[in-house]
């Protein structure tokens, strides 16, 4: 991969598989816990930072898919409250 170029969509998702695939196969064996970015920059041939920041934008985007969306905007049609 050449530096500076925009990452394609098929080259993330062929990063993040191999990530969850290493994750996976490796879960039950303790020594190998740790190493799971070395064996997928082995695996596709990337650079450990490249591996390093999809991972983690990959995270970053779970975590806020499973975080309730509170808006701090008021629906126009909501009528107040009196009491």
């Amino acid at each position: 991969m050449s530096r500076g170029k925009k990452l394609s969509a098929d080259v993330r998702d062929m990063t993040i598989r191999a990530y969850q695939f290493f994750l996976e196969d490796r879960a039950g064996d303790p020594e190998a816990a740790g190493r799971t970015r070395e064996m997928v920059v082995k695996c596709i041939g990337t650079s450990n930072s490249t591996v390093s920041r999809v991972w983690r934008d990959y995270q970053a985007q779970e975590a806020s898919n499973s975080l309730p969306v509170y808006s701090k905007e008021v629906d126009p049609r909501a009528t107040e409250m009196k009491m």
